[in-house]
C-alpha cells in the first residue's frame, strides 16, 4: 500500500461546479487547471487550456466579492464597494466574459441605486457620498428625512402610551 501512495502523485480531485455558490464555477475550473500537466486522459486541447485560464481570470474578481459578501457583518456601503471594485479589477482584464460581466454589473448597479436605503447609507458614509450625483443625493436626503420622521412619531406614541 505504501508503494502505491509513492508512486501515485498526490493529486486532489478536482472540485465540482454547484448551482448554489456563486464561486463554485471559479473554482472547478481552477482545480482543473491543476491536472494541465497530467493532460493524458484530458485531451484538451491549447486553445481549450487558455479559454479555460482565460474563464478562471475574468471569474477572479467576483470570487473574490462573492467572499466579501459572505460576512457576517456586512454594511450597504461595504456591499456599494466590493461591488465597484469587483466592477474596476474586472474592467482590468481583457477578455470578451470580463466585457460582458461589467457591462452586465454596470446594468445591475444602475437598478441598485434606484434603492433609496442603498442612496440613503452611501450618502452617509464620507468616502463614498462624492459619488452620488445631486439627484441621488437629494433622493437619500429624503429617505433620511422619512425615516427621522416615522421615528419621531413613534417615540411621541410610545412617551403618550406611558403617560396614560
Amino acid at each position: 500500500m505504501n508503494v502505491v501512495r509513492k508512486l501515485r502523485p498526490n493529486i486532489s480531485k478536482p472540485s465540482l461546479d454547484v448551482l448554489t455558490r456563486w464561486h463554485s464555477t471559479h473554482d472547478m475550473l481552477s482545480s482543473l487547471l491543476k491536472f494541465k500537466d497530467f493532460d493524458t486522459q484530458v485531451g484538451l486541447s491549447e486553445n481549450n487550456w487558455a479559454d479555460i485560464e482565460s474563464l478562471v481570470e475574468a471569474l477572479q474578481p467576483a470570487k473574490i466579492t462573492a467572499k466579501k459578501l459572505q460576512s457576517d457583518q456586512l454594511l450597504m456601503p461595504d456591499f456599494y464597494c466590493a461591488w465597484l471594485l469587483c466592477i474596476e479589477k474586472t474592467e482590468e482584464i481583457d477578455s470578451t466574459l470580463a466585457k460582458n460581466i461589467v457591462k452586465c454589473m454596470k446594468t445591475r448597479e444602475t437598478k441598485l441605486l434606484d434603492n433609496a436605503s442603498l442612496l440613503s447609507s452611501v450618502f452617509l458614509d464620507p468616502l463614498l457620498n462624492g459619488l452620488l450625483d445631486e439627484t441621488q443625493q437629494a433622493i437619500a436626503k429624503k429617505n433620511l428625512c422619512a425615516i427621522w420622521y416615522r421615528l419621531n412619531q413613534f417615540t411621541e406614541n410610545q412617551t403618550q402610551q406611558k403617560k396614560y
